[in-house]
């Protein structure tokens, strides 16, 4: 007996969930080889700020907009259950990041077909922007996920019309919301297309039950959201600091940087797949507009939404988002109108070719797979070799250098993980240092090591001191000059800097200098 007979599974089905699980093993090992690269500038501010605080302060500070709650929350039971790592912090954007690509293709299957799902989920395994961010202790990859859900919980209330998929609509789109208040643009498609689907319904009482859905949708999530939101409510006492201040513009500037904005975020999508794929994307978009038009279900193509709702969004705020990243949401879709026009060459293949199945089941996504993760690894590559761990080397340099009333001083890029790193060890050499707040040309930060009988108010206020510059540019060490000569007090003359060279002894390329400074009282 086969295993059809015995669980009564068709053999496509057999081979779709073999395919699937080769694409997955695949998705995962791209995404074990980034988990491993060094903590990133974003990954560290929020692990200092948020993560490593109590959960009271990391749920319920919202500061800025670094803060994805949900993914903050998250990260505090991986890293108390696991230990402070960035192994251990980058856990729960892993989890998110592999559970994508099955969801990519439960739901380009239910759009297209098993085939068309199935490189969709090889493309999305593939694909080095969502490898990156999930393995980027960030909420993006959470928010690409949950948009998806959404979408597909949507295809279900207008194929199904349940109570039950109403409610969990309005629950994951809360929860989205929590890990980004940028969701407006995810979102916003998903009832735009839901409420546009309602207007396509002939019959009146179905074309009523979903309006009535959407609009309770949208209150409902928008309750559970407000809830989800009440410590950073209570924490700042209103609803102002979860509303991103905007610029706006006047249209004639929003709309003429429009076409390149647009060009520069598809050429990121587009980084590491041919040029010609842009073909594919169109003849995807072509197709499945066709085949949504026939559809009684889905009568409104999905890019039109897509495209719709983020421009009407856009004139209403008149303003671009500055960050590409707050569009990623969006390439499981791009990626599956590419998907759309690849099985296109599928369908060419003969109906007489008693392996077509196989083609189009195993062999096409398979094939698309393997080429997929021969680009996106080869990136991989070259970014773990271009990108050497200088803040874990300096952090450890610096454990033995500094002491009690020195400075150090680099840009605030690197400063930011030499604290991450600093902490980790758990020896609160550096991990608890205070900024002396000033705002300098250079954006070179400056902080005191506490110790007994140390002030921090000001960083001159004796006589000799001692400023270890972490450096990876050797100009650094010019602006250093100019920024002391720059903030002395009045009070003080500067008479003499020497520095020691430590790069060789500790960092090889890397540098850390120590700056002996000496300064009189003029006041004396």
């Amino acid at each position: 007996m086969t295993i059809e007979t015995i669980f009564n599974i068709k053999k496509e089905m057999i081979l779709a969930f073999l395919t699937l699980i080769i694409i997955l093993s695949i998705g995962i090992y791209e995404r074990l080889i980034l988990l491993h690269r060094p903590i990133l500038y974003d990954e560290s501010y929020t692990f200092i700020q948020y993560v490593n605080s109590s959960f009271w302060s990391g749920v319920s500070r919202y500061n800025l907009p670094n803060n994805h709650i949900f993914h903050t929350l998250l990260c505090h039971i991986s890293t108390n259950v696991f230990g402070n790592g960035t192994l251990s912090l980058r856990l729960p954007v892993f989890i998110f990041g592999v559970a994508l690509i099955p969801l990519t293709f439960i739901f380009w299957k239910r759009m297209s077909n098993t085939s068309t799902g199935l490189i969709a989920a090889g493309l999305v395994a593939t694909s080095y922007r969502l490898i990156h961010y999930s393995t980027d202790a960030r909420g993006y990859i959470i928010q690409t996920f949950f948009f998806l859900v959404a979408l597909w919980l949507a295809t279900e209330v207008l194929k199904k019309n349940s109570r039950r998929y109403w409610i969990l609509l309005s629950i994951v789109i809360a929860f989205a919301f929590y890990t980004l208040p940028t969701n407006l643009y995810a979102f916003g498609i998903i009832y735009f297309w839901l409420l546009t689907s309602a207007l396509t319904k002939r019959n009146r009482a179905e074309r009523n039950q979903i309006l009535k859905g959407s609009f309770l949708s949208m209150v409902v999530a928008g309750i559970l959201t407000l809830l989800l939101y009440t410590p950073v409510i209570f924490h700042y006492g209103n609803l102002e600091v979860l509303i991103s201040k905007t610029n706006p513009q006047p249209f004639s500037i929003v709309f003429g940087k429009l076409p390149n904005y647009i060009d520069s975020i598809i050429t990121r999508w587009n980084a590491e797949l041919p040029s010609y794929f842009i073909y594919f994307t169109g003849l995807g978009i072509i197709l499945s507009s066709f085949r949504h038009l026939k559809n009684s279900t889905y009568k409104i193509p999905l890019i039109a939404p897509t495209i719709i709702w983020p421009l009407i969004a856009i004139i209403l705020t008149r303003t671009l988002p500055p960050f590409s990243r707050i569009w990623i949401f969006l390439i499981p879709i791009y990626l599956g109108f590419i998907s759309v026009g690849l099985f296109f060459i599928v369908e060419l293949v003969p109906n007489k070719i008693k392996i077509k199945k196989t083609i189009s089941i195993f062999i096409i996504p398979l094939i698309i797979t393997f080429w997929g993760s021969s680009y996106s690894y080869s990136v991989i590559n070259k970014r773990l070799h271009r990108t050497t761990n200088n803040a874990l080397l300096m952090s450890k340099a610096l454990k033995s250098l500094l002491k009690p009333g020195d400075f150090l001083a680099t840009n605030g890029n690197l400063m930011g993980r030499l604290r991450y790193y600093s902490s980790l060890a758990g020896k609160g050499d550096y991990a608890k240092l205070d900024y002396w707040r000033k705002t300098w040309k250079w954006d070179l930060k400056v902080i005191q090591l506490k110790g007994k009988g140390v002030k921090s108010t000001s960083p001159f206020d004796s006589k000799v001191y001692k400023v270890y510059l972490a450096m990876v540019k050797d100009q650094d060490l010019a602006k250093m000059r100019e920024w002391l000569i720059h903030f002395v007090p009045e009070n003080y003359k500067l008479v003499q800097i020497e520095h020691t060279n430590f790069g060789r002894r500790y960092l090889g390329e890397s540098k850390i200098i120590e700056l002996s400074i000496v300064l009189i009282d003029r006041s004396l």
